[in-house]
């Protein structure tokens, strides 16, 4: 007979399990111990303890046997533990610059904390840390270790593109007519382009004749989407023809470009 003790894994990689025999009651010592299962081992005893160290979780079998060869056998299971599983789900795995993006990981488990490297551009939604905002400059991967209780550990990651297309939609001909569509010739900010334009510095449009008949400075065209030409001029409505137009884009990462083109009125 033995008294024994079972300590199972502190993490699923890791091989610290233990069966520990306390003592061996009757038999003639001294004894010969076996260990069977996913790893072998044998000890030698005079009956006191038996410690069986370093072990991976699984099923085991102990014999010990006596100087008489009387044998006892016995069934153990070292238990795993199960480290945290975790998900990452994304809102924009692609980005435009300056744009932002929210990750959020969900993971199995109790007391956990949450770890994202590198700590670039990110901001934690709440204490734990489990949902961010990032805002990358450049296309970038956010590691992420969540730590339970035990000390374990699980590591996943997330990658994020940043799509440099900084073109905008201006229109080459509008009609102004009141009949709500394409009655005011703006520049447009496409879908999920809000954050690529810090504003437009100036927004000229000339007639033939090199007479300003539009201008609007400083404005964001995503947050002043009413702001362009109604084909109007102090009211009264421009001849149909061909206008030229000039406009300082300023971006959201600082730099400048200008755009210029032709576009026609139609009535």
């Amino acid at each position: 007979e033995v008294v024994d003790t079972i300590v199972g894994i502190s993490c699923e990689d890791r091989t610290d399990g233990q069966i520990r025999v306390a003592a061996i009651a009757n038999g003639l010592p001294n004894f010969l111990a076996r260990l069977d299962g996913p790893q072998l081992d044998t000890l030698n005893s005079d009956g006191g303890q038996l410690d069986f160290k370093d072990l991976p979780a699984g099923d085991y079998t102990l014999t010990i046997s006596d100087r008489n060869n009387c044998v006892y056998e016995a069934a153990y299971q070292v238990p795993a533990w199960q480290d945290p599983e975790v998900r990452i789900e994304i809102d924009k795995p692609e980005l435009y610059r300056c744009d932002r993006a929210l990750i959020v990981a969900q993971a199995t488990g109790s007391n956990l904390s949450y770890q994202w490297l590198p700590q670039v551009n990110l901001t934690c939604l709440n204490e734990r840390c489990d949902s961010i905002k990032v805002s990358p400059e450049n296309d970038l991967t956010y590691d992420l270790t969540v730590e339970d209780e035990r000390g374990c550990r699980v590591a996943e990651d997330v990658s994020l593109a940043i799509d440099e297309d900084r073109s905008l939609f201006i229109p080459n001909a509008f009609t102004p007519n009141g009949d709500g569509n394409n009655d005011v010739f703006r520049i447009r900010v496409g879908e999920h382009q809000e954050f690529l334009l810090r504003q437009i510095g100036t927004f000229n449009i000339v007639d033939r004749w090199g007479d300003i008949v539009y201008q609007a400075t400083q404005y964001h065209p995503y947050q002043n989407p009413e702001l362009g030409w109604d084909g109007s001029v102090e009211g009264v409505k421009a001849s149909p023809g061909f206008y030229v137009y000039w406009a300082e884009l300023v971006y959201c990462d600082g730099q400048k470009e200008i755009v210029k083109g032709h576009v026609q009125l139609i009535r």
